[in-house]
């Protein structure tokens, strides 16, 4: 598959695979861009000193294996101590959950009879899984509730009377933040129906104490 990608093409001259080649050359002299913050200004020349060496350099002691075992053993022979640093800064890239996703989902749509697809097509395809994957989350979601003050007292006499948390819950359709925050705000919540009920008794007296015309 090419590398539309300028840092992936760069990055795969870490292959030991690619070595000793034109191409993993110019590829390699690239990767000081990308990793800026490992090797400074004042290392660049002994760094682009150390990539020719190391395309021209057989390495027949070492056995070729998964690459950053390989960068491992390379890193051993203190030959190549900035490119060392520069390749194991530079893999971290691919060791993180949503980078391994993306390479999972990437396995499933590579088969013997899609494997001519191009890089574009494969972007295509993780942005559709990445909708369908929003939305399947999205829909699960629980629409949000406002409960009225009457609901908020029956919850809290409920929960005297020691019916079980879940299903209020599921009865009202909340969360268990929303049970905390109305145990937590009882006080409140009686002392205003308390107030309410007195204004509306007061109201009452007040009517039936009118004089009839």
């Amino acid at each position: 598959m090419p590398f539309a990608n300028p840092f992936l093409k760069a990055v795969s001259s870490l292959d030991p695979c690619n070595r000793r080649t034109s191409v993993a050359l110019e590829s390699m002299k690239e990767l000081p861009l990308y990793a800026s913050n490992v090797v400074q200004d004042s290392e660049k020349e002994a760094c682009d000193l150390e990539i020719h060496n190391f395309q021209n350099d057989r390495f027949s002691d070492i056995v070729e294996e998964s690459v950053d075992l390989w960068w491992r053993d390379v890193e051993n022979t203190s030959k190549y101590p900035l490119l060392s640093r520069m390749a194991f800064a530079l893999l971290t890239c691919f060791h993180e959950p949503k980078v391994e996703s993306s390479f999972s989902i990437l396995n499933n749509a590579i088969t013997p009879g899609s494997n001519r697809l191009n890089v574009s097509t494969f972007n295509a395809m993780q942005c559709i899984n990445q909708k369908m994957a929003d939305s399947a989350k999205s829909s699960n979601k629980r629409k949000r509730v406002i409960l009225t003050i009457t609901q908020k007292l029956d919850i809290i006499r409920r929960l005297e009377r020691g019916e079980n948390k879940q299903d209020l819950m599921r009865k009202f359709n909340i969360g268990s933040s929303t049970i905390y925050d109305i145990k937590f705000q009882k006080d409140k919540f009686m002392k205003f129906a308390s107030s309410a009920e007195k204004s509306k008794a007061s109201d009452e007296r007040r009517t039936l104490q009118q004089p009839q015309q």
